[in-house]
């Protein structure tokens, strides 16, 4: 397995972000890619999908600019997935929820804060992924929006691409074993829940 790092940012990188870069760097056969952009996430992402196609690597380890995984070289990989999450927390109803899902009456409904092994999901949030180069090779500009026809947003960048993904036949899973932080102001792994 081959490896590009690739954080996409819009601003800049956390800390403890910047950290845990350094030591995957010292870890493996990995280079760093940082896609930077003014204008968004999805912009960022696609850049980072552009740069990886010219190249020879096998897999994308996407990390986003306030994400800090459990992981460390070699990467743990625990199931045979085209994608692959090591979830990030998210606060959704006030609630703090991993970002995998399970589509139920077409509605994105959280896993929670499991723990245990990775199992398939329906979707995933982008805050750290692992792809196969195929993926990318089906799928043209994976990171965008799905946009109503009013303009205004329906579907995030993230689960847009995984029901891309899931149309064609592409596995997603979600490894609750090694999730992974998520700054968004604060450190949401180690906050209660009712933030």
């Amino acid at each position: 397995m081959k490896i590009l790092l690739a954080i996409p940012t819009r601003e800049s990188i956390h800390a403890a972000t910047v950290h845990w870069m350094t030591g995957m760097l010292k870890g493996g056969d990995v280079e760093l890619f940082i896609g930077w952009t003014g204008r968004g996430v999805e912009e960022a992402r696609n850049q980072i999908v552009k740069y990886f196609l010219k190249s020879n690597y096998t897999h994308l380890l996407m990390v986003d600019d306030d994400v800090v995984p459990s992981i460390g070289m070699p990467i743990p990989i625990t199931v045979d997935a085209d994608i692959l999450s090591f979830p990030t927390p998210v606060v959704l109803d006030g609630q703090k929820q991993l970002n995998a899902y399970k589509i139920i009456d077409g509605q994105y409904i959280p896993y929670g804060l499991n723990t245990g092994s990775a199992f398939e999901v329906d979707a995933v949030g982008g805050g750290c992924l692992l792809i196969r180069r195929g993926v990318f090779e089906e799928i043209e500009a994976p990171f965008s929006a799905l946009k109503k026809p009013d303009g205004t947003w329906h579907m995030s960048e993230d689960l847009f691409f995984c029901k891309r993904a899931k149309d064609k036949n592409f596995s997603i899973y979600a490894d609750f074993e090694h999730k992974s932080e998520h700054y968004s102001k604060h450190p949401l792994l180690l906050m209660k829940n009712g933030v």
